[in-house]
């Protein structure tokens, strides 16, 4: 076989060199930045070889076991810390793009100006939260702090007329892993907060999943208008496995406060499962005890099919970032 010719030879060289010359993991790196104890500064640095595009910094808030509600953003600034794609989180921060080494801070202004009641928080944040960048490093876009408040916030004061909006909470009986909010109020509500617990009649525990009593699973809720509801399957429902026993499910819409409504006495509600091992589901060994799934609501044939809620109209399946469905 015959040797290449020489200026082949000097061209196959030139793109080895130009190869050796740009690194294989050019790109950008968005790496979180936080203070501890949080103090409501936040900010993205790009660490990468790259620039960065625009980006969103999603930053979480939660609380250790018994913990309060995290206050959520005040009405006049929902627009700038919220994003349709990411109605679970407690604030998403818009980031300019970035060029190699530039970093971007931002003062939350409102964070000194919330009353925080007393407890432990959690802020856990995300660097390109919509995994927008192909980046050198994906693994270091995580990062979380802490901070604890010794405060005690004054209860919402009472609501006077009717101009109101009026969160109330439906659960089906028994329960069935699907909770729906109504606002059957005059006037839009802002995004709020909806805590679901699991108490065990009788003593004992409940499923991990749904954690401390006192505390339980927070849920987002998007905004409303008047006659508007929000329908929300609980995604660990299916794999819950619950011990004989009669369990309280509990449900409190708006459980930070923050919406002043014409009835405030509504925003609960609870309903009751009674499970009997070997008479209801299929038992399955969890750990040295025998643990029941209990039944479950039936499932779409096909995509975009119905998932009804027992008494109720069937509306749709809840998609990956849950919409109000219209309705009474």
């Amino acid at each position: 076989m015959k040797s290449l010719p020489l200026i082949v030879k000097t061209f196959v060289g030139f793109l080895w060199l130009v190869a050796m010359a740009t690194p294989a993991s050019a790109a950008p790196d968005l790496v979180p930045i936080l203070t501890a104890p949080q103090n409501g500064a936040f900010g993205v640095r790009n660490a990468g070889t790259t620039a960065a595009a625009p980006t969103l910094l999603l930053v979480g808030c939660n609380t250790s076991g018994s913990g309060p509600i995290c206050p959520i953003v005040p009405p006049d600034l929902r627009a700038t810390y919220s994003h349709p794609a990411f109605p679970y989180h407690a604030l998403v921060i818009r980031v300019p793009a970035l060029q190699p080494g530039e970093r971007f801070d931002h003062q939350v202004l409102f964070w000194n100006q919330r009353c925080w009641p007393a407890g432990t928080y959690r802020i856990p944040v995300q660097a390109d939260g919509a995994n927008s960048e192909s980046e050198n490093d994906e693994a270091n876009n995580h990062d979380q702090s802490t901070f604890v408040s010794q405060r005690n916030c004054p209860p919402p004061p009472a609501n006077q007329g009717t101009n109101k909006p009026d969160l109330r909470p439906i659960l089906p009986t028994p329960p069935y892993g699907i909770v729906v909010v109504l606002n059957i109020g005059r006037v839009l509500t802002g995004p709020t907060r909806m805590m679901v617990s699991c108490r065990k009649e009788g003593g004992g525990n409940c499923p991990t999943a749904f954690g401390n009593p006192n505390y339980g699973v927070v849920v987002m809720v998007p905004g409303l208008r008047p006659d508007e509801r929000f329908t929300y399957q609980l995604p660990f429902w299916n794999k819950l496995c619950w011990k004989a026993g009669s369990y309280q499910i509990s449900v409190k819409v708006d459980s930070g406060g923050v919406e002043l409504e014409s009835n405030e006495a509504n925003n609960e509600a609870v309903s009751t499962l009674v499970v009997t091992v070997n008479t209801v589901g299929v038992t399955t060994p969890f750990g040295n005890k025998i643990c029941v799934s209990v039944p479950q609501l039936p499932q779409p044939n096909k995509p975009g099919g119905a998932t009804p809620v027992p008494g109720k109209p069937a509306t749709s399946v809840v998609p990956a970032v849950p919409q109000p469905v219209k309705g009474k």
